[in-house]
Formats: C-alpha cells, structure tokens, sequence
C-alpha cells in the first residue's frame, strides 16, 4: 500500500450514529451480503435484527449485553464496499473490544482448488479495509472515554487472524499497518478461536455430535492480536485482561455451555497464568511490537 486514501467520492459512516432507521436496514442488508461473501457458514451465526439492536445499545449496562459498533465504506453511489465491526463484550464494569469482522467487496476464485476470495477492485481493497478498520479503532477509542465517565473501563482491543489465510494476509497487513500486533509475538503462539455453532454443525445443518465432542480436544489455530489501545484503567494487569477477555467472549460466542471445554477458552487462560503480573496491556503491547513484523514475515516497507 503506497497510499492509504480512499478513492475520489468515498466515505465511511458508522451505523450505530445513522439516525434514519430505514437508512440503517438499508446499510445493514448491504453489510449482510458482504459478510456472506467473505465468511460464508459464519455468517449464519450474525443475525441482522440482531445486529441493529446491538448497535442502539450504550455498553454502560452489562445487563444489556453485547454492544456493537459498524464502520462502512460507501463508495461514490453510497453503495457498502467494506465494513468493519466491533463488538463490545461486557464483564462486570469492565468491557472489552472485539474487532470482529472486517470485509470488503471479493469474488471466490475461479479456480475451485485456490479457495481464496479475489477482491473485485483489487487496487482499492486495502484502502478500503483500511479507512473502515481506522474507523473502527476510532470508535472504540471515543467508546473508552465516555464510557469512563460513567465509571466503566474498555480494557482491551483485540482481534483474531489465520496468518495461514491468504484472505486474511491483506487484513492483517493493514491491521500492522494501523498499529495491530500480535500475542504471538510475546510467546502467545497457541490462540484458537473459541468454537462457534458453525463449527460443529453437520452437512444437514445440525449439530453433529461426534464433531462437537471432538472439537472440544481441539479448536481452529489463529492468532490474536491487540491494537494501539489505552485502556480506561491502564493499571490492570493483563493477566486479568486477557482472563476476563476470555470468559466474556465464550460467553457470548462459544457452542459448549462450559467454559473449560473450549479449547479457545483454555488457551487465553493457560497463556494468562505465564504473565507477570506487573505486566500492563500497555507494556504487554509495546513488547509485542518490536517483534511484530519478524514473526508475521511482514516487510514495514511494504504496508
């Protein structure tokens, strides 16, 4: 990426701040098609009722739930090109930032056995997937102050790649590119991603139980990443972050009703208990950028 500048006539709005409703269905239709073109199955997992109820929600009432946060990229027809969502897990007065989903306009390859997306306006892509994950980040930046001041704490800013993904190189070139790095980077090599309903749901849709059992020994091997992010509270220890990160997102997302048999789960814990516990999200951080770019075999030059 030589520049990160949006095409002559593009823009990126958030969702949660559109004050039209119609206008929002609108946007979340279009937010909707491109989730399925980029993540398939686990698209049946995001329901757009549900994602327009979570976008009115505050995030200052743990009763509420999980909050979200849409970034969108509209093009110069204001048509959806690209989005970004956050969304914001609740664990008592702490919250916690999962960057989600991040999509932009993509056609599967015509070659059946490259299975890889090909971005429809490849020199646009990045910028694309760029200004909607800044925009992101913004969000969940202003999110921490205003929730502060009613005594609630955003602790931490995370998201999750398959370095092994070809469709995901892009999105973590630009996530770099905007400050991310990895838990890897620090000695965190053996994040997986909690196992989603989508995970183990056999050819008919439903849940194959030989496969639910199976997965529960072991789940899908990714790496977590953490922004340039200041948390409401810097002097939690990221121990109890990456803890409390945990429970909230099983919680919200796991198919097992016990924590300790998802296999994504016992991971961040079993990392956890090896932090020292003066160790902060910001020195946690700050750490795992001096290596970032070796252990993802990332070029600084390049992005």
């Amino acid at each position: 990426m030589t520049t990160h500048q949006l095409p002559s006539g593009y823009r990126v709005i958030r969702m949660q701040d559109e004050p039209d409703q119609q206008r929002r269905v609108q946007l979340m239709a279009q937010v909707r098609a491109l989730l399925v073109k980029n993540y398939g199955s686990y698209a049946e997992n995001e329901h757009p009722a549900q994602w327009l109820k979570n976008l009115e929600k505050s995030g200052e009432d743990e009763a509420q739930g999980m909050k979200m946060m849409v970034s969108v990229v509209l093009n110069a027809d204001d048509k959806a090109v690209g989005f970004s969502s956050v969304e914001v897990l609740p664990n008592g007065q702490h919250r916690y930032a999962l960057n989600g989903y991040t999509a932009g306009e993509v056609t599967k390859s015509a070659d059946p056995s490259a299975k890889k997306l090909m971005p429809d306006d490849p020199e646009n892509y990045p910028r694309i997937l760029y200004a909607a994950k800044k925009d992101a980040a913004h969000s969940v930046n202003e999110l921490t102050a205003k929730l502060k001041k009613s005594g609630v704490f955003l602790q931490g800013n995370f998201q999750e790649h398959k370095t092994d993904s070809a469709d995901h190189r892009p999105k973590i070139l630009v996530g770099f590119a905007l400050g991310q790095a990895p838990l890897g980077a620090i000695g965190f090599d053996t994040y997986q991603i909690p196992v989603y309903g989508a995970d183990v749901k056999g050819a008919n849709g439903e849940i194959d139980a030989a496969l639910f059992e199976e997965t529960k020994k072991e789940g899908t091997k990714a790496e977590l990443f953490f922004a340039n992010f200041m948390p409401g509270d810097p002097t939690m220890p990221m121990a109890q972050i990456l803890t409390e990160f945990a429970q909230t997102y099983v919680t919200e997302h796991s198919a097992y009703a016990s924590h300790n048999d998802d296999p994504g789960y016992r991971a961040m814990i079993n990392f956890a208990k090896t932090l020292a516990p003066d160790l902060t999200y910001r020195k946690a951080y700050e750490q795992a950028t001096l290596g970032a770019a070796t252990y993802l075999n990332i070029s600084p030059a390049s992005v």
